[in-house]
């Protein structure tokens, strides 16, 4: 009887994390069945206090996507921007291979879910970079208003610096 109440928490735990995946624009181009093998290498983390989860000049080996509470975005000492439910700290540097700009600190009482970017290189297959990366822009064509309320013109600005012209003429 304990086992099955133990494997029912744990599915229903995976069936919500991948909910919150599937919400996020730039992880919903991943099919459902990538996404549900995805979710089960995703753990989940809350930040009871102040705590650094990416230093400036650090190279991330996930991406954290923010489920509750905020992220505050610090170049030398000074808050350029509060990242919130919903949005991911060290998406820009995995996908553009370069060490992060911004010192990244959680308010007390965040809650992460930690993506491993291993996993979502093997989910994504042979070209994840382009995939996600024009995703980021048809969500941007899409979903405008989503990006200007959510997003910083510097943060966008950075995505669509990462998102080169090689890619999409390889599109099209």
């Amino acid at each position: 009887k304990y086992k099955a109440i133990v494997y029912d928490y744990i599915k229903k735990e995976k069936e919500n994390i991948f909910t919150l995946l599937k919400q996020n624009h730039l992880l919903s181009c991943i099919d459902n069945k990538s996404l549900q093998t995805l979710s089960l290498n995703v753990r989940r983390n809350e930040y009871k206090e102040t705590k650094i989860i990416l230093n400036s000049g650090d190279m991330p080996s996930d991406m954290y996507l923010i489920i509750k509470g905020s992220v505050l975005c610090v170049k030398q000492e000074e808050i350029k921007h509060t990242l919130n439910a919903n949005e991911l700290v060290g998406d820009i540097c995995l996908l553009s291979h370069i060490a992060s700009q911004f010192t990244f600190i959680s308010n007390p009482g965040t809650e992460v879910l930690i993506i491993p970017y291993v996993e979502l290189l093997s989910v994504l297959g042979s070209k994840p970079v382009d995939t996600l990366m024009f995703n980021v822009f048809n969500s941007a064509l899409d979903k405008c208003e989503y990006l200007k309320t959510n997003l910083s013109g510097d943060r966008l600005k950075t995505v669509f610096n990462c998102f080169k012209l090689d890619y999409i003429q390889e599109g099209f």
